[in-house]
């Protein structure tokens, strides 16, 4: 997606899986990080559905000495004329969980710093979704945002902000290590819930933790199964950019390969900014493999893609990663590139339409990458939170299970507000999201993710079919 000004691979450029990369041009970039924990980024402190001082109001609430009170004193005031509501909050004045009509949605994504044009778009797409409930039921949500600034130290900070007005269950961070950060000091040592739209490294992770995005090994399979596997080839050299994010989605892609009975000949490293690539071309192309698996993002590998074919152009075929899957990187390579292929994550899943409409509508303008899955994060944890009837992140995260991977009603961005009240009437919801298919594995990580094979087509690629992995 280029519209709005940066494409899916310029976000993985500076969100990068595992590290940002100082003083590349342009930004591209999944969010993952193998070698680093998670991180995650926070918003600015502002609230979408109130103003700002709505949001001083609740942050003072809490840090009353009566802050269960407190909590139950706002909820009257926001429902002075449902009885229902009025009376959970009188029995359970002491239960710092909000009533059963009511939930609390945080988001902890970049507003400012790198990154900040991709986490606005994320925290519009998940305050989009706690905006149609609030609007089109009888449920209400409290949202408020937090800017991580694209800092580990300020998201730790926005987060324990969160966790101290009330807010137990966070859509967040954008960057793996940021999101790690956070993780690790914050949610985990207080059983809050953190789902992260948009951070891809793998690793051991918490149960509290949940991602509505691939992780870096779903991503090496689409490459060995659908890009190389294209091919059938016996042999496989690989030559990436020596950055950690790159690093985490070569060694996924090298073990998936090698999983497949196929020889990886080489794996090669180059650096951002050389001169010549020809010492590293050379190495990657000594064993003459069937296939060169290209990784990097697009205004860094053009020039050795470019060098290739002027000069070490074995007849290969060539395969690129997620990041290279992109327009400007064809119209970068001054060469007819008709045989190179790719796999990119699937623009959107069988609703994305509806909720890009949705966005265009609220915004008037399209949404970036990642803010389906941001949606679909935000969904995913309100209707857990109806379901619940708690906004703990215990429970909220014991209820994602049943409304994303049980029976009952299919609930889709179009008719969102209505899965919420039946959820919170006790009936069965299933949800299926903007980005794709949502069922989490026991380790919080997606089941299945869908991707699209793509072969490049004069100056663009255009997808050839699109499939499932599955964890």
């Amino acid at each position: 997606m280029t519209d709005g000004g940066h494409s899916r691979r310029e976000w993985l450029q500076w969100c990068g899986g595992l590290g940002v990369i100082a003083g590349i041009a342009g930004v591209a970039g999944c969010i993952g990080e193998d070698d680093e924990p998670l991180e995650l980024t926070a918003d600015d402190g502002t609230s979408d559905t109130s103003s700002d001082e709505d949001t001083d109001e609740v942050d003072s609430a809490v840090e009353d000495d009566d802050a269960d009170a407190g909590d139950t004193e706002d909820a009257d005031d926001a429902t002075d004329d449902d009885a229902d509501a009025e009376e959970r909050a009188d029995d359970d004045e002491d239960d710092q969980s909000k009533p059963d009509g009511s939930a609390r949605l945080a988001t902890l994504l970049p507003k400012t710093g790198d990154l900040a044009s991709f986490g606005q778009s994320m925290t519009n797409a998940a305050t989009l979704a706690a905006t149609q409930i609030d609007e089109e039921s009888s449920l209400e949500v409290e949202v408020r945002t937090e800017d991580t600034e694209t800092s580990p130290e300020v998201a730790v900070a926005r987060a324990q902000d969160l966790l101290a007005a009330g807010h137990e269950s966070i859509i967040g961070a954008a960057a793996t290590h940021i999101t790690s950060e956070v993780a690790e000091n914050v949610t985990i040592p207080q059983n809050a819930t953190l789902v992260s739209p948009s951070s891809t490294g793998t690793g051991d992770l918490d149960p509290s933790f949940l991602r509505t995005v691939p992780h870096d090994r779903l991503q090496g399979a689409a490459l060995a199964d659908g890009a190389i596997g294209s091919f059938d080839p016996d042999s496989v050299a690989l030559i990436a950019l020596d950055n950690q994010y790159m690093a985490g989605i070569a060694e996924a892609t090298a073990s998936a390969v090698a999983d497949r009975g196929l020889d990886i000949t080489t794996t090669v490293f180059y650096e951002f900014g050389q001169s010549s690539y020809g010492a590293e071309l050379e190495a990657a192309l000594e064993n003459d493999p069937d296939v060169l698996l290209v990784q990097g993002f697009h205004d860094v590998t053009a020039p050795l893609v470019q060098q290739y074919y002027e000069a070490f152009d074995t007849g290969a075929g060539i395969v690129v990663s997620d990041a290279l899957v992109d327009a400007d990187f064809v119209e970068r390579v001054e060469h007819p590139m008709n045989d190179v292929v790719g796999v990119r994550l699937a623009e959107r899943g069988p609703f994305g339409e509806a909720f890009e409409r949705l966005y265009q509508h609220t915004y008037s303008v399209d949404p970036e990458p990642f803010a389906a899955n941001a949606y679909d994060a935000a969904a995913v944890v309100l209707l857990a939170t109806f379901a619940a009837g708690d906004t703990t992140g215990t429970a909220v995260r014991e209820a994602i299970p049943p409304v994303t991977a049980g029976g009952g009603t299919q609930i889709t961005p179009e008719n969102l507000p209505e899965g919420a009240a039946l959820a919170a009437a006790g009936e069965s919801v299933r949800y299926v999201g903007a980005s794709g298919p949502i069922e989490f594995t026991n380790g919080g990580d997606l089941s299945v993710a869908s991707f699209e094979l793509a072969q490049v087509e004069g100056n663009t690629f255009e997808t050839v079919e699109s499939f499932i992995v599955e964890s």
